[in-house]
């Protein structure tokens, strides 16, 4: 009787399980469906060429945003034996954003060649060598790097934008005039949505 009551106990832990999980599913893509319609229409309105793109993308035949036991989506990248998060995304990602704070790394590019030619007939070398003269002064001024990253900051760029939980903790605490996010994967890019 000890082993049938046990088999019982054990089939509705399952079942209960079965039924938060289809729960959170449920919640999820609901919010997650909004949230890609918003994201299409600010895209229509200000990037335009980005928005069809988006429309006319045709996800391979398994993709899928997988919810997690936190109500997060997590995604596998195609032919990958592991998710790109752990069990809890949000939390991952809150850990790697406060690292990434507290420890930025920052850099500067050198466009063109010091010194190099002033009457270029080409517009754009010789804008961009006035933009190498600048980053060249700044140099010299051997400005101490950053050691945390301030609460405004004037450029921010995100290489790499997994399913976009770091864009809002980011800018939680963090104001820029400008963020860059490069996405090189169609497909992860189109997740994030």
């Amino acid at each position: 009787m000890d082993s049938i009551q046990k088999t019982l106990d054990d089939a509705e832990k399952k079942l209960i399980q079965a039924q938060k999980h289809a729960e959170r599913e449920a919640k999820f893509a609901e919010e997650a469906n909004e949230r890609f319609s918003r994201n299409l229409e600010a895209f229509e309105k200000y990037f335009p060429d980005i928005a069809e793109v988006v429309k006319d993308f045709q996800p391979r035949e398994d993709f899928c945003l997988h919810v997690t036991e936190s109500g997060h989506g997590n995604f596998y990248l195609e032919g990958q034996k592991y998710p790109i998060y752990g069990d809890n995304p949000w939390e991952q990602t809150k850990e790697q954003v406060k690292k990434n704070v507290e420890k930025p790394y920052t850099s500067s590019t050198a466009y063109g060649v010091p010194g190099g030619v002033d009457e270029d007939e080409i517009l754009h070398i010789r804008y961009m060598q006035k933009i190498n003269e600048k980053l060249f002064k700044f140099k010299q001024n051997k400005d101490e790097p950053i050691k945390q990253l301030p609460s405004f900051f004037p450029s921010c760029m995100i290489f790499g934008l997994g399913l976009g939980y770091h864009v809002p903790i980011l800018l939680e605490d963090h104001e820029f005039d400008y963020i860059y996010i490069c996405e090189p994967d169609l497909e992860l890019f189109f997740a994030s949505m």
